[in-house]
């Protein structure tokens, strides 16, 4: 678990962490991504998950998964690996895919979307 933290926090943070054992607010976690919201009660909370999922189903599952894992490439990866990885990973973007092409139908026809009726 520490080497996420330390690649997720940083080593100060992570080390004071580990070193105190001491909870941490939200509000601590909040300016270097521990934490991405707050919400201040139920309610408040899960419109804000409403409002995330609306915003993840708006995006193509297959192109999320390539950007995640070039953002973790960019994290983790030593910089000599990471050039041949982004190139991997911008061909596999290129090729034909029924994703892509959905995608750019619905763009055609100034249509939004829904990738949950795309069959994988």
């Amino acid at each position: 678990m520490k080497r996420y933290l330390v690649r997720e926090w940083g080593a100060a943070k992570t080390r004071e962490a580990m070193l105190t054992g001491r909870a941490m607010t939200a509000q601590e976690l909040l300016p270097f991504g521990g934490v991405h919201h707050i919400c201040t009660d139920q309610a408040s909370a899960i419109a804000k998950a409403d409002e995330i999922i609306e915003q993840l189903v708006g995006s193509a599952p297959g192109a999320m998964s390539i950007v995640k894992g070039l953002i973790n490439t960019m994290a983790v990866e030593d910089e000599s690996k990471q050039d041949a990885l982004i190139r991997h990973r911008f061909l596999e973007m290129m090729e034909p895919s029924p994703e892509a092409e959905y995608g750019i139908r619905m763009y055609r026809e100034k249509t939004k979307p829904v990738w949950a009726s795309l069959k994988q």
